[in-house]
């Protein structure tokens, strides 16, 4: 696509030569349709945010894909956003009222990323997985219905991350997807039982697995189907053991837990790990962690524990895992140590 002189100096992001080009245009009767898109923008943008957001600075921030705005109004974006459609790779908002995603973002097309997480979103249009481009689609913690079939539009799509306060399915189009690599999946609010999708463990180009919910109570042996998984995450779920065929996955190296009631049990599995190099651990509380045979981690290059009980701590002076860092260094001196305690 070719741009004028002016539509350059917009388009580079930067505050600055928006401003002269804003002046240019004026002075020389080019390109006014432009900056009256943009500044309609803005004030729409301000409208939904309750900011003062100038043209200038929608678009630096646009450019820059540092848009995370609370939304405070549900008002689906104007047709005026389509000025943004000959740059715009990646969007990424917050917080929004959209029950359901923008038409206008059916119009940009070179869109490489769009991460909507902690909205509304009830439903998503075909056009998003028909944009030809899309590489990363974000829509953690929306109340989604269903992820339907027409997914395998976005075949360049590489990472899926979708959760939702009640369970929804995955559609078989899922493992149609050759470049898909990293699927996150949970139900945050969930507590009854539910079977993880099968599907997933079709999904054999996966080498990131993110899983969350306290309604997954089994991890099953079908995950073996995944063998090039390199990194595992699991947060708030109820496993209390893991399966001989997650144990000996070749490429896993990777492994996050995070605020699972079951930690304690499941940490005793680490030594049979066929080739874990790196462990996560985020929880409150660490205290049954000297309880087991941490000596034996000792082929891990890397140990990672962050404990989230300071921030809900009201006194500062107590130190619940006082001399855990030191303990740990011990019991494993080959291993770097990362605590924030």
């Amino acid at each position: 696509m070719q741009f004028s002189p002016i539509q350059q100096l917009i388009f580079s992001g930067d505050v600055d030569n928006y401003e002269l080009a804003r002046q240019l245009s004026i002075s020389q009767g080019l390109d006014l349709a432009v900056f009256q898109q943009l500044e309609a923008c803005a004030q729409e943008f301000s409208l939904l945010t309750q900011t003062n957001c100038t043209a200038a600075e929608l678009f630096a921030q646009l450019k820059n894909s540092e848009l995370v705005k609370i939304f405070y109004k549900n008002i689906p974006l104007s047709d005026a956003w389509a000025v943004f459609a000959p740059f715009l790779t990646h969007f990424y908002l917050t917080q929004h009222l959209w029950e359901a995603v923008p038409p206008v973002i059916a119009q940009w097309k070179g869109l490489k990323q769009l991460d909507l997480r902690n909205g509304k979103l009830k439903t998503i249009s075909d056009f998003v997985y028909e944009l030809p481009e899309l590489e990363n689609l974000i829509l953690y913690n929306n109340p989604i219905d269903t992820i339907d079939e027409n997914i395998a539009k976005a075949q360049k799509l590489q990472q899926l991350s979708v959760s939702s306060p009640h369970f929804i399915g995955l559609p078989d189009a899922l493992a149609q997807l050759p470049l898909l690599h990293s699927l996150a999946f949970g139900g945050s609010n969930l507590i009854n039982e539910q079977q993880i999708p099968s599907i997933i463990f079709d999904c054999t180009h996966l080498t990131t697995l993110e899983l969350k919910g306290q309604c997954f109570y089994q991890l099953p042996p079908e995950i073996a189907k995944l063998h090039r998984l390199q990194s595992l995450r699991l947060e708030h779920c109820n496993f209390s053991r893991f399966p001989r065929e997650l144990l000996m996955l070749p490429n896993l190296v990777h492994l996050e837990l995070s605020f699972l009631p079951h930690a304690n049990k499941l940490l005793k599995q680490i030594p049979h790990f066929q080739g874990l190099k790196r462990l996560n651990l985020y929880d409150n509380d660490f205290g049954w962690l000297k309880k087991l045979p941490v000596q034996e981690w000792g082929f891990l290059e890397r140990l990672e524990l962050i404990s989230f009980s300071f921030l809900h701590a009201g006194n500062q002076q107590q130190q619940p895992h006082a001399g855990l860092d030191g303990w740990l260094k011990q019991q494993l001196p080959n291993t770097e140590i990362i605590t924030i305690l």
